[in-house]
């Protein structure tokens, strides 16, 4: 490996954890050899040095090439597309606001490549055509996902609206700026007036802000600080992690299960063994596999943001938390017990 990308976010707090796991797809994706895993060390970001957590990352990608790539692929919204419930794709831009959606994409351009990477974690099951009220449900937002009020509107928290700038737009500010690294991106903060609320450092409620909701309204336009580049890779991340519901999963343990969340609890786990991006999938996920050891284990509660939204609180460790089986292993225990009880 050729370069080493230290990534230091608190692994307590859920959206930079799944931030981290949105770097380790995209860089999996680009250069399947390389390996990543948790440590807790001394990192140097910016003039600070400090002990903390990191996601560390070896790779034969540059960090520098690495970092430009994401933040073009993330803050251009022609790079976006939308795929309708019935399997139509169209620019992201070009899809009514109230429109159910069954993923969007961003393609990522890296020297010669490009590759696509989905986002797709805010709905319970695959979108199938033999399911008469799919529809129904994805447009009335039915998801354990689903952090705030009122209908799920991607392509609002995207793009943004009027006067008040989405992920998307807001990070596009913040093209031809520097940013040095890849946890330089992760860190950017910028204003937005939407979310996905995946950042437990990120306080937009009333209770935070110490004011009513319509006062702070008036006050910032509606508007507050986030970290584009942190939720647009968690959002990456949760989808590739956990896990992608375009394959079909529905079970609450297994590799293509609803891995460990039950709409209000978050278990997840920052693995020690360096790992390839397929092990490390399921490692995060608490999977037990011989000879990779898991680090650390954490359970991050779903906490009301304010009216009907939602956010993650920072996570508590549970280190005692048994492994979770894999299907197959469910599978063949049940076997074995059928075979002695017979």
């Amino acid at each position: 490996m050729t370069a080493t990308i230290v990534i230091p976010v608190e692994a307590r707090n859920p959206g930079a954890y799944l931030a981290a796991c949105g770097v380790v797809e995209i860089v999996g994706a680009f250069d399947p050899g390389s390996v990543s895993s948790w440590r807790r060390q001394a990192v140097t970001f910016r003039a600070a040095s400090l002990f903390a957590s990191a996601c560390i990352v070896q790779t034969d990608v540059s960090e520098t090439e690495l970092t430009a790539a994401i933040h073009d692929g993330l803050a251009q919204h022609e790079r976006w597309e939308a795929r309708m419930l019935d399997g139509r794709r169209a620019s992201l831009g070009t899809i009514g606001k109230d429109e159910p959606l069954a993923s969007v994409s961003v393609t990522i351009r890296l020297s010669e490549r490009t590759e696509e990477f989905a986002i797709d974690h805010w709905y319970h099951r695959l979108a199938r055509t033999d399911d008469p009220r799919l529809k129904d449900r994805l447009a009335d937002g039915k998801s354990a996902w689903k952090f705030w009020g009122g209908r799920m509107a991607v392509q609002k928290t995207l793009l943004g609206e009027a006067r008040k700038p989405g992920l998307i737009s807001s990070l596009a500010v913040h093209a031809g700026h520097s940013v040095m690294g890849v946890a330089d991106l992760v860190s950017l903060e910028c204003r937005t007036g939407s979310s996905f609320n995946f950042d437990a450092a990120a306080r937009r409620g009333a209770l935070d802000r110490g004011i009513a909701a319509n006062e702070a309204k008036r006050a910032t336009g509606d508007v507050a600080a986030a970290r584009p580049a942190l939720e647009l890779l968690a959002a990456i991340g949760l989808s590739a992690f956990f896990p992608p519901r375009r394959l079909g999963g529905f079970r609450e343990s297994g590799p293509h299960g609803t891995a460990g969340f039950d709409g209000e609890r978050l278990r997840y786990c920052a693995w020690g063994a360096e790992a390839p991006l397929p092990l490390a999938r399921l490692l995060a996920r608490g999977i037990n596999v011989p000879g990779a050891p898991v680090l650390d284990r954490f359970e991050a509660r779903r906490a009301s943001g304010g009216g009907k939204n939602y956010r993650f609180e920072y996570a508590r460790g549970t280190g005692s938390a048994p492994d979770v089986s894999t299907e197959i292993e469910v599978e063949e225990e049940e076997d074995d017990a059928g075979a002695e009880a017979g």
